[in-house]
């Protein structure tokens, strides 16, 4: 069987072909993945800008009370007042309240309440990855700027200033302690900061 010049030219063409397509499908997907690296990275730092933004919001509001016993997600959203992105998605009236929650960039519910007699207020993040709730966990909460972080806990392990005693784990938190803590694999971690 005699083959002609021309029938080898389109096998060549053909297996170039395929070459090329399998050169843009491994570009394609190398390109996804490095969107898609970029784009957590952006939630990651996303997600504690909204913690500090809500503290810094909850702490200006209620501080000039002298008490943080009526905090409400209701106030925040009649008023304007918080990040967007965080406060509740539906309307927020008083007579809903008990119900209301915000949500984080990983859509995780964000929860805020007063705690010992408005001594204190509370900022809870649920939902959280592993990674997430570790790089949460170990904010250095510096007092020059206006740190007042009393405690916290990270899924049910409580972490405490060595000067106010009592049991778990010392602040500021050790990277290996809050990595030990943060230990669902799921989205099913939480953190809750308790703030004076």
């Amino acid at each position: 069987m005699k083959y002609s010049k021309h029938s080898m030219q389109e096998g060549r063409t053909f297996i170039e072909t395929l070459g090329y397509i399998a050169v843009m499908i491994a570009l394609t997907v190398g390109f996804a993945a490095l969107v898609s690296q970029i784009f957590y990275r952006y939630e990651a730092s996303e997600v504690q800008q909204q913690l500090f933004e809500l503290k810094k919001v909850i702490s200006a509001r209620y501080s000039a009370d002298g008490t943080y016993a009526n905090i409400k997600w209701s106030d925040l959203c009649a008023e304007k007042i918080g990040p967007k992105n965080l406060l509740p998605k539906r309307n927020c009236t008083p007579d809903k309240e008990s119900r209301l929650q915000g949500h984080h960039i990983f859509d995780g519910a964000v929860k805020i309440s007063s705690e010992s007699g408005g001594r204190l207020f509370s900022i809870q993040f649920a939902g959280l990855p592993k990674d997430i709730c570790a790089q949460l966990g170990i904010i250095t909460w510096h007092t020059s700027e206006g740190s007042d972080l009393d405690h916290m806990e990270v899924n049910n392990v409580t972490f405490n200033w060595p000067s106010a005693g009592g049991s778990g784990k010392t602040l500021p938190a050790q990277t290996s302690d809050v990595v030990a803590a943060c230990n669902r694999t799921d989205y099913t971690n939480k953190i809750k900061w308790y703030f004076n």
